[in-house]
Formats: C-alpha cells, sequence, structure tokens
C-alpha cells in the first residue's frame, strides 16, 4: 500500500513540476517579447481591426480578455500573434476563451458550423480568427 501511494505521489509532483516549468517557460518567452518588439497602444490595436471591419467593442473586450489570460504587466498583445504558440492557449483554452468573449458581449454561442466556416478564411488562431467568429455570430 505505502509502495503505490509513494508512486502516486511521484507521478502528481512530477506532473506539477512540468506544469511550473512550462508556465515559467512561456513567461520567460512572454518577457523576451515585451524586450524585443516596441509597445502596441490599446487604440493602435483597435484601428488596426477597426480598419478590416471589426467592431470596436469587440476589439476592445478581446484586447482586455487577452491581457487578463497573459497576465503580465507591460505586456503589449500584437494582432498577428498566434494564441496557442505565443501565449499558450491549450486543449480546449481557445473555445473556453472565445465563449468568456461571447458571454461577455451577450452573443449567442458558437457551434461547429461556426468554427469550421471562419477556418475556411482564417488558418492561424490569432485575434483575427476570433474577431471573425465574433463577427459572424453578431451577424
Amino acid at each position: 500500500m505505502s509502495k503505490t501511494l509513494i508512486i502516486v505521489l511521484s507521478i502528481i509532483s512530477f506532473i506539477i513540476i512540468l506544469a511550473i516549468i512550462g508556465a515559467k517557460r512561456r513567461e520567460t518567452k512572454l518577457r523576451a517579447l515585451i524586450d524585443s518588439r516596441e509597445p502596441l497602444a490599446k487604440e493602435d490595436y483597435v484601428k488596426h481591426f477597426i480598419k478590416k471591419g471589426f467592431t470596436k467593442k469587440h476589439i476592445e473586450v478581446l484586447h482586455d480578455k487577452l491581457n487578463e489570460f497573459i497576465g503580465l504587466e507591460g505586456y503589449s498583445v500584437y494582432p498577428d500573434d498566434d494564441l496557442r504558440e505565443l501565449y499558450g492557449f491549450e486543449d480546449l483554452d481557445d473555445i473556453e476563451f472565445i465563449n468568456q468573449i461571447i458571454i461577455e458581449l451577450n452573443l449567442r454561442q458558437l457551434n461547429d458550423a461556426d468554427y469550421n466556416e471562419t477556418e475556411r478564411y482564417v488558418k492561424l488562431f490569432n485575434a483575427e480568427y476570433i474577431l471573425t467568429l465574433i463577427k459572424k455570430v453578431n451577424e
């Protein structure tokens, strides 16, 4: 019984250590980005997407939610950032993240057809992908 308990605790500890290392690695990568690129003001981020035909309120909510998800002071989100690669969206994080935005904007929930249609136009999981989904739901 005690050997089993030791093995289980060892496995749990190993998983926790891997999660901590992964989080530190992501934070280090994001801090390096802070140092390597110019800050992008929220207003400039919003203007970029307004030029592409998206709604200001949708853009602002997305920007705020991304900053909340990242949780790093001084980090500037950029329109073309790959959300999975840079910000660590994994598995169902992306769907949960999009659902939070949809709920805040009081829009209908997305279905598989919405995702499939959007993936035909936007291949990379970035801000434009999310805004395209939101725009589709808002129509």
